[in-house]
């Protein structure tokens, strides 16, 4: 794999933003990550796209090496803000932007801001499409929000339901263990409820994003795993709906991991090649 190695600092609005670029490719790709990942997450796809295409890949606020102290909320018109500066240290004219997990939802709102810029939009088990009336009471609420965070200070009888939950076979186990692994242990409850909170302010409009994506003829490439109980497959159906002809959507026998290295050399196949409308696709 051919890349630039080292890493890169961007001030930004009195923060340091970490990222890396992957490949050595003429098409750049803007990459966000999801919850609690970091941009080298990308590091097996972009290596598998290497010669055609280069990858910003940066670690977004409160996330791996970037310096993010603000304390409010991230506002959509700061990350696309951010966008900006990236296009034009680099001297980038058309982006695509890429997204997994919530790092979906993000891409999703930079196209509803700004998609004249935008060749194509890639989203990876993208969140944002289905409302989680979990997420909505925690983020959106202030009752909720309020509860969440004495939750998170005292977990125990949240963490005592899920086990009768689980128990009773109303919460899936893979559900179950995702959820265990950001609430056992005090650090992890607190970055989840700074994460959702700080990332609130990110919601997806499907009728603006449709809008955005058919008058700028912006191609979308959305790929789930099969076995995601996180964000099933179902919850992209939409668009295989909506925009047949500018759409493709692949499958892959996987759960919610998409960018693990083992599947990465399937989805950079399915990148490599046109896209395929598959409007009878059964999601």
């Amino acid at each position: 794999m051919s890349y630039l190695n080292q890493p890169f600092v961007l001030p930004f609005k009195g923060q340091e933003i970490y990222y890396r670029i992957f490949g050595s490719g003429h098409k750049w790709v803007l990459a966000l990550h999801g919850y609690g990942e970091t941009g080298s997450v990308f590091r097996a796809l972009a290596s598998e796209l290497d010669k055609e295409y280069r990858f910003i890949c940066p670690d977004l606020p409160l996330h791996g090496q970037t310096n993010w102290h603000l304390k409010q909320a991230l506002h959509p018109a700061d990350l696309l803000d951010l966008v900006q500066e990236f296009r034009k240290i680099h001297g980038i004219n058309a982006l695509i932007l890429a997204g997994y997990s919530m790092g979906g939802r993000l891409v999703s709102c930079l196209v509803q801001m700004d998609p004249a810029s935008i060749h194509e939009l890639w989203l990876f088990a993208s969140d944002g499409y289905h409302k989680n009336p979990w997420y909505w009471l925690a983020t959106q609420t202030k009752l909720g929000n309020r509860l969440f965070k004495s939750t998170m200070t005292q977990p125990a009888w949240f963490l005592k339901s899920m086990k009768i939950a689980r128990f009773l076979r109303i919460l899936h186990p893979a559900i179950h263990k995702f959820a265990l692994q950001f609430l056992e242990k005090e650090k992890s409850r607190t970055d989840l409820y700074n994460r959702w909170t700080f990332y609130r302010l990110f919601k997806t409009d499907k009728q603006q994003l449709r809008k955005a994506l058919v008058k700028h003829k912006i191609t979308i490439r959305q790929y789930f795993g099969e076995f995601d109980r996180i964000i099933p497959a179902a919850h992209g159906k939409w668009i295989q709906t909506k925009l047949p002809e500018q759409s493709e959507t692949k499958i892959f026998k996987c759960g919610h991991r998409l960018l693990d290295p083992s599947i990465a050399p399937n989805i950079a196949a399915a990148l490599k090649n046109p896209v395929q409308p598959a409007p009878n696709l059964s999601i």
